[in-house]
């Protein structure tokens, strides 16, 4: 199988194409680096550099080879940061999906993988939530990303594509052989921070809740492991040419934890209390997202999902930045000894 990433060097982009090369399928990998590092895919897959929004670009990309499939990874992914600037947001994640669909229609490509969030459920009410819930987007990164979901169903039938819509909960751990992992200088999220909390890369870090009406009183979340998310990316794209049925699946364990329950658990497998303060959380920040994962179990009985406990996960991105504290440690000796390395060493 011939298959188009785009975002396809940054963190999860980068674990599904060296999955799939892995099996042996061809991968085209579309990224402009902006979030992405090319040293995490693997040296065998093809690289274009390039924007979603460069529909130029996109499409001497695309039309390199005939696909047989496209996942769209690649937009801007901070609901924070989509306040200050929505513009930005609406323009590069729907209009890069806009530019996807065109450069799609005009080389006869109709399958689909699309990379939504659970964030788009907002705020609820309920234990957990089920892709026939309400959705109620609170930010503009959510929105656009509600907006692009309701642009592929309108767009589906006139263009004959067949796609899943994959809605993110919280994704986070390393490649199992620690050959990959997240490599962002600011991540987003907690487990990696609380990581690089645990081996004093960051100082401290700031925890929202607080007096929210949970056990600990901080936000509840909902945590899949990297490698157990590529696993689903997988069983859709077979789904996809077996069946040809089109629809939305919530991507989690399907298990609540609690930030604080993240950072203890990280304490306790490093053995070293963290440094953090718990703030306010932001109204706009949900409660607790929990993804009810019926559907997914229903649709792919074979799938397991054992690595995805919050313990597994934590020491797996734990492991993930020792290792790589142990590689920076080498490359700097080797900067002393030869004051030369190699560039593709300079953004880890």
């Amino acid at each position: 199988m011939k298959v188009f990433i785009t975002g396809a060097a940054g963190y999860i982009g980068s674990h599904l194409a060296n999955r799939l090369s892995q099996l042996g399928h061809l991968v085209t990998a579309y990224d402009d680096l902006s979030n992405g590092h090319l040293e995490s895919l693997k040296p065998e897959i093809r690289f274009f550099k390039g924007s979603a929004l460069d529909e130029s670009n996109l499409s001497i990309a695309f039309q390199s080879q005939q696909h047989d499939a496209v996942i769209h990874l690649a937009g801007k992914i901070s609901p924070r940061d989509s306040v200050l600037q929505p513009a930005e947001y609406y323009a590069t994640n729907v209009g890069g999906l806009l530019n996807i669909l065109k450069v799609m229609r005009l080389a006869g490509c109709h399958k689909f993988i699309f990379a939504s969030s659970s964030s788009v459920y907002g705020q609820q009410s309920k234990a957990t939530l089920s892709e026939i819930d309400p959705v109620a987007p609170s930010n503009p990164y959510a929105q656009s990303k509600l907006m692009s979901e309701k642009i592929i169903q309108d767009t589906a039938e006139k263009q004959k594509i067949n796609f899943k819509i994959l809605r993110y909960f919280n994704v986070a751990g390393a490649a199992d052989d620690l050959t990959n992992g997240q490599r962002n200088f600011k991540p987003l999220h907690i487990v990696h921070l609380a990581a690089r909390n645990a081996l004093k890369k960051i100082n401290s870090l700031s925890v929202l809740g607080g007096h929210l009406p949970t056990p600990d009183g901080t936000c509840i979340r909902d945590f899949i492991h990297v490698e157990d998310l590529v696993d689903i990316h997988l069983n859709c794209l077979d789904d996809l040419f077996r069946t040809e049925r089109s629809e939305i699946l919530n991507c989690g364990s399907g298990i609540g934890t609690s930030v604080l329950n993240v950072l203890q658990t990280m304490e306790q497998i490093h053995g070293l209390k963290l440094n953090y303060e718990v703030l306010e959380a932001h109204p706009s920040d949900p409660v607790s997202l929990i993804a009810d994962i019926g559907l997914l179990i229903r649709k792919f009985p074979k799938l397991r999902m054992n690595r995805s406990g919050i313990l597994n996960i934590c020491e797996s991105a734990l492991n993930w930045e020792t290792a790589l504290c142990r590689f920076n440690s080498l490359v700097q000796k080797t900067q002393i000894k030869n004051m030369k390395i190699d560039d593709k060493f300079q953004s880890i």
